[in-house]
């Protein structure tokens, strides 16, 4: 096996070429790619994307804390079912477990964070519990995967896709 040199200045957004080729990337893996140019805009694009009533679920993810969607959950001041919120609720760490299961089978939306996009178009997802990773491939219809300048929203039917790349550093 090859070395590859990896890029760890996490604090730079990638130069337009290194964005533009993993767009195409994607975009040849069946993703739709919208560029974003501040996390503002990347919000309002999850917003758009999920439909009223629909019932989400959610991974940890740094992104979705620093663009604000974390706080509109928390606030209640949104249109969706947030099943999170009820397993939450739950002081039994064993049987909030079981109620994660659960949910990841009974949500519209499966909203995570994935660790890197490489450039030619793969998703790199790594988790310790699992709860996170094990629910990309099969738990909900519609799963937003959210990365550092990365939102991704991945469905089950090829060419229903959304990529939203965030063009500006977000401290992390």
């Amino acid at each position: 096996m090859k070395a590859v040199q990896v890029n760890m200045d996490y604090s730079k957004v990638p130069s337009l070429k290194v964005i533009n080729k993993t767009i195409i990337a994607l975009k040849d893996h069946g993703v739709k790619v919208i560029l974003a140019d501040s996390k503002e805009q990347a919000l309002e694009e999850i917003k758009k994307s999920i439909p009223e009533g629909s019932k989400i679920m959610n991974g940890s993810s740094t992104t979705l804390i620093q663009i604000g969607f974390s706080e509109i959950l928390k606030s209640g001041n949104h249109k969706w079912k947030n099943l999170h919120e009820d397993i939450l609720k739950e002081p039994d760490y064993g049987k909030q477990s079981d109620l994660r299961r659960k949910a990841l089978t009974e949500t519209d939306y499966f909203l995570t964070s994935v660790n890197a996009v490489t450039e030619d178009g793969k998703l790199v997802a790594v988790d310790f519990s699992g709860s996170r990773v094990g629910a990309l491939p099969f738990a909900a219809k519609n799963v937003l995967i959210v990365g550092k300048w990365v939102i991704i929203e991945k469905e089950a039917v090829p060419n229903r896709i959304k990529l939203i790349l965030v063009k500006e550093t977000l401290g992390f």
